[in-house]
């Protein structure tokens, strides 16, 4: 009898382990099956549609021409050169068109369905984008030199001259700029501004004093930070590391943030302000007014020279 005690209990241990393992093998099946569908690649599409393109990947330092279509990944740059065309598309269905003589550089594509993380670099030319929705956990940055957009789901126009000039235009959707640029008391400043559709405004290029590829950075960076968070805490006064806001208009979205030195970042003593544009009227709140140096205009569109 004890021994058939005993040969019940190895039967029923053995039977516990068997399925034990067919359910774990299951929810690991399941598991990875779930990541498949929901882990966003990180690779970017990108076909030539007139003309030819070059791209530099690391380790490589120089140009070298690509075919009529390849994928992009995290860090290289890309040339669409003069006379040509180009389309680059997102896996969630982002597209970009680029026209000739315009040059680019993927900075972040990754994450899962819920919270996709997408980050694009304009170094110079003309771009159209068609952003699909943008979750509350993701986000689509583009930057140039003086400026950050955070994007919800929208087509817009980025345009970047020799000079580092940059045009922002509103089609659709919603879209949030923070430009760097010199206000009126002559200080570095953020200047946080909300586009609705129709509207247009020119961004003058960064201060001389300021053009080091780390200060670049820094002020890239931070003026990142400044957009991001008011954005996801929805406050216009957000606390944000290396900058001060200053003031703020809750019915525009508008704000000010003041630009401070840190133990990464030295204000230099004096700053070249950029004279006022000329295409400065329609302000309609205090922080527009203390930035005469970025153009605004709200709809009709606003009329700029090629490049």
């Amino acid at each position: 009898a004890m021994h058939m005690l005993k040969r019940r209990r190895s039967i029923l241990i053995l039977s516990l382990i068997a399925l034990w393992t067919i359910l774990g093998g299951a929810g690991l099946f399941y598991y990875r099956s779930s990541i498949k569908e929901t882990w966003v690649e990180k690779t970017v599409n990108i076909n030539i549609t007139k003309g030819s393109a070059a791209v530099i990947r690391a380790p490589n330092t120089s140009w070298q021409d690509v075919p009529g279509g390849i994928s992009l990944y995290p860090d290289d740059k890309v040339w669409v050169k003069e006379s040509s065309s180009a389309t680059f598309q997102f896996p969630d269905g982002s597209m970009t068109t680029v026209e000739g003589n315009s040059q680019f550089q993927i900075v972040q594509s990754e994450g899962w369905e819920n919270n996709y993380k997408r980050d694009i670099r304009i170094i110079r030319g003309l771009f159209t984008n068609w952003v699909a929705p943008v979750s509350s956990k993701g986000y689509f940055t583009v930057r140039t030199e003086s400026s950050r957009l955070w994007v919800e789901g929208t087509v817009f126009k980025v345009e970047v001259n020799k000079e580092g000039q940059s045009r922002f235009q509103l089609d659709e959707g919603k879209l949030k700029i923070g430009a760097l640029t010199v206000d009126n008391d002559g200080k570095l400043v953020v200047a946080l501004l909300n586009l609705t559709p129709g509207d247009s405004i020119i961004v003058p290029p960064v201060p001389p004093e300021l053009r080091a590829p780390s200060q670049l950075e820094y002020l890239s960076q931070l003026t990142r930070d400044v957009v991001q968070q008011t954005s996801q805490e929805k406050n216009l006064s957000a606390p944000v590391t290396g900058a001060k806001s200053e003031k703020f208009d809750p019915a525009t979205g508008s704000a000010i943030y003041a630009v401070v030195s840190s133990p990464n970042f030295i204000l230099p003593e004096k700053l070249t302000t950029p004279p006022a544009a000329p295409h400065a009227g329609n302000r309609s709140d205090q922080v527009t007014v203390s930035v005469p140096s970025i153009a605004i205009h709200y709809s009709p569109v606003l009329e700029v020279a090629p490049t």
